[in-house]
């Protein structure tokens, strides 16, 4: 959605679904910003593999990953108290399709 259409809506500030439009934050960067500047890695993936994550953020900083600590885990700090529902499958595809397909084309990117 556009600002002024966000804005019809009253979304005047920032809320969790605009915190979700990873695209429209990476532009915002990449203006100042050279891409080779730039490292985006998936939250899912520092999950799945803190070490891998943090090697591939020492590379791109120029520092040795040898030095990193071989055993690096990741604290839950914020678990939810309970599992979620799943979404709506329907509802899910339509996000996808819609309101979140610039996104979901910028994460296979980083697939």
């Amino acid at each position: 959605l556009s600002k002024q259409e966000r804005s019809q809506l009253g979304w005047f500030g920032s809320n969790c679904l605009a915190g979700s439009f990873y695209g429209a934050q990476l532009e915002r960067w990449q203006r100042f910003f050279k891409p080779e500047q730039l490292l985006v890695l998936r939250f899912e993936d520092i999950v799945l593999n803190p070490l891998l994550a943090s090697q591939k953020v020492a590379l791109h900083l120029g520092v040795n990953p040898d030095l990193l600590c071989p055993k690096l885990a990741l604290a839950k700090l914020n678990a939810a108290p309970a599992t979620y529902l799943a979404l709506n499958p329907g509802l899910a595809e339509r996000c996808r399709e819609t309101l979140l397909a610039a996104d979901c084309d910028l994460w296979r990117g980083l697939s």
